[in-house]
């Protein structure tokens, strides 16, 4: 906060019965509104340092939430060539009022410029996409031990389904150093909602389905999937 002081002295003269400002105090004077102005506070968004790991096989997709139409809501990304902004329309009859979901698809690495516009007023992210890093060290699936380097090159990798198929596999994580295991989830298909969440085991009971490993970055606060399909 920056509080302006005035000291207040004569800047009037009188003329013909008139009052009028003494010409290099009004020009000084003007000056001091336009500075009021521009220290008035404008409601904006507290943002925070936020960090995304993009998936190196698949379109990460960052939910920005459900924002009813009389709230004006707006993402506005400056450019595009660093993400889109991808809008799922909801009505009265399937969430009981009028809007969109919103979401953010990521196109590279980097820090983008995005700013968020509601009624209530409007903010910069300050958000970084980060690019895929291997975050495990080895990994075992009841009794195959995967070795950790599967996963140097791509965030995804495949088993046989025939060899796995309604086995009830015990999973083991051995993270890299500054990571951890945040949960275990499982869907009929990659990328396809719903998405299970698993206690320490995972049973493939149809083909193509989807294991992911959520980990936890925990100097960056974040968390970063590895996948794996039944194929």
């Amino acid at each position: 906060r920056i509080d302006v002081v005035f000291c207040i002295y004569p800047i009037y003269y009188i003329r013909k019965g008139k009052f009028f400002m003494k010409k290099n105090l009004k020009k000084a004077v003007v000056l001091l509104l336009a500075l009021v102005m521009a220290l008035t506070p404008v409601q904006a968004f507290a943002v925070e340092k936020r960090y995304f790991y993009l998936s190196n096989t698949s379109q990460t997709r960052i939910s920005m939430g459900a924002h009813d139409l009389d709230t004006n809501y707006q993402v506005i990304v400056a450019n595009k060539k660093s993400a889109t902004v991808q809008k799922v329309r909801y009505t009265v009859e399937d969430h009981g009022s009028d809007g969109y979901y919103y979401y953010l698809l990521p196109k590279k690495p980097g820090k983008p410029k995005i700013t968020i516009k509601t009624t209530e007023g409007s903010g910069l992210l300050n958000w970084q996409f980060l690019k895929y890093k291997n975050p495990i060290s080895s990994l075992k699936l009841g009794s195959t031990t995967i070795k950790g380097s599967k996963f140097d090159k791509k965030d995804c990798i495949t088993l046989s389904y025939k060899k796995y198929a309604n086995k009830n596999l015990k999973i083991k994580v051995v993270p890299k150093k500054g990571w951890g295991v945040n949960c275990y989830m499982s869907s009929e298909k990659r990328d396809q909602n719903p998405y299970m969440e698993l206690a320490d085991s995972f049973r493939p009971t149809k083909k193509g389905c989807n294991l992911r490993i959520e980990m936890w970055d925990k100097k960056r606060n974040t968390k970063e999937n590895v996948d794996i399909i039944f194929k």
